[in-house]
């Protein structure tokens, strides 16, 4: 399975109103999920964040996992109908000792992590399940205990000591969960990663630019649809050079034939497309391209070019 980058908010120390906003830049920056937690303790700042992640999971196309404070196995239930894909517990919150595996036991062990600090795991008896493991320092007790585990891991880690590279580099890690990458391009962060070989999710052509069927000019016709609604956004041209930046940097990149240069949409606008899916007609010929589209496509400042009735 591919290593994971996954963006963590605490809603607690965000102003609820930008969470959304928030996840959703992440989303678009390349994120595999996120991790959104809010260990208040209050019931009716839990029922808020229940509500938060209805929301939340309502709005972003990726799998939410989500923290809070339980205290009975009844709560797990709601998160779930929130739409959330995991939910975290937090090894220092546990009321009791028989919490946690009647969850396990009750929702299966890949629908729960415990989430602890290096130190705790470290000074237990933990040799299977699901992780997220906090305050870490990479020593080589702590590497072999981790390696040696039936189950696996996510790291959350603010990146201020380990890097990226190193954290995933662990047989058991499956991912990295950070607040640090606010204003990094996760795409662009995933290429460099699988360019050192690790192995984490890029977009992998299956065909090369050679193997299709080019016009005249050397380029294959584009038609880039919203992947949200499929609403037809642009037509535009991709050669050589804008294939392939397409592919490592998980944005829309073109060839501008009216000035003749490698164009990546949005780096003047702001609006930019980020890739979700990439598909070939059967003349292989044409591209399709389904994206996020940051703002509006045309640059009339119309959500697509295609706005005027011709009949």
């Amino acid at each position: 399975m591919s290593k994971q980058i996954i963006p963590f908010i605490n809603v607690i120390c965000e102003n609820t109103k930008h969470v959304i906003p928030l996840a959703q830049k992440y989303v678009e920056s390349g994120a595999d999920g996120l991790y959104v937690f809010c260990y208040a303790k209050s019931d009716i700042e839990k029922d808020e964040f229940l509500s938060l992640l209805n929301k939340l999971t309502k709005t972003v196309g990726i799998p939410v996992i989500a923290g809070f404070y339980i205290t009975k196995t009844e709560e797990v239930m709601k998160a779930f109908s929130a739409g959330v894909s995991k939910v975290v517990i937090q090894n220092k919150f546990l009321p009791n000792d028989y919490l946690y595996p009647e969850i396990v036991a009750k929702y299966g062990s890949d629908k729960v992590y415990l989430e602890m600090d290096q130190k705790v795991f470290m000074e237990g008896d933990f040799t299977e399940g699901q992780f997220i493991l906090k305050h870490l320092t990479l020593s080589d007790d702590f590497v072999e205990k981790v390696n040696g585990l039936n189950g696996t891991v996510l790291f959350r880690d603010s990146l201020n000591k380990n890097a990226m590279k190193d954290l995933l580099s662990l047989n058991t890690v499956h991912g990295v969960s950070t607040d640090g990458l606010k204003d990094r391009d996760i795409s662009l962060l995933k290429g460099e990663l699988y360019s050192d070989g690790i192995d984490v999710t890029v977009f992998k052509a299956a065909m090369s630019f050679d193997e299709l069927k080019l016009n005249s000019d050397g380029m294959v016709p584009v038609i880039v649809q919203d992947n949200d609604n499929d609403q037809v956004l642009m037509l535009a041209y991709m050669d050589k050079e804008a294939y392939e930046m397409t592919m490592k940097t998980g944005r829309m990149h073109y060839h501008s034939r009216s000035r003749n240069e490698l164009w990546c949409k949005g780096d003047t606008s702001g609006h930019y497309q980020y890739v979700r899916k990439l598909y070939i007609d059967c003349d292989n010929d044409t591209i399709l391209a389904k994206v996020i589209q940051i703002g509006a496509a045309c640059h009339t400042g119309n959500r697509t070019c295609f706005y005027r009735d011709l009949t």
